[in-house]
């Protein structure tokens, strides 16, 4: 027969994976909402020279994000996006910045993603929600807050 102190660390498991996964879900969720208020803000990307200019004018980046999940802690954000009247495929070019006017004038890059994960701070809001569920969750390392954002 199981002890009582092996049956309340089997419940304290079961407790700590389902409320991280339900934690995990809310972070995704926040990041996707928070990806495409980036992508859609007009004002993002001021510090670019970017003023009331948001990166969807066609809403095509925006739209062809792709979210894939493998298992219930594992989540893949992909965007795709299609020039339809050349077949160019340029959320690439939005990202890192791409030569306009015949290779006149260079277009800063635009990184969305990391700009959300920025704005977001999805490390420490896992942990502070772990810490309001009852944990004792404190961050280590967090390389997320040092990406070098233009």
């Amino acid at each position: 027969m199981a002890s009582n102190k092996s049956i309340d660390k089997s419940k304290l498991l079961k407790r700590l994976n389902k409320d991280v996964k339900k934690i995990y879900a809310d972070v995704v969720a926040k990041y996707n909402l928070e990806v495409d208020r980036v992508i859609t803000d007009p004002n993002e990307f001021a510090n670019l020279g970017f003023v009331e200019q948001d990166i969807v004018d066609t809403g095509r980046l925006r739209d062809s994000k792709i979210i894939e999940t493998q298992g219930e802690l594992s989540t893949r954000f992909s965007w795709d996006p299609v020039d339809p009247e050349t077949g160019y495929h340029y959320a690439s070019a939005v990202f890192w910045g791409f030569n306009a006017y015949g290779g006149s004038k260079f277009v800063p890059g635009r990184p969305w993603s990391e700009r959300a994960v920025y704005n977001h701070d999805p490390v420490n809001y896992f942990a502070a929600r772990l810490k309001k569920a009852g944990y004792n969750a404190k961050v280590v390392r967090d390389d997320t807050r040092t990406i070098g954002l233009p």
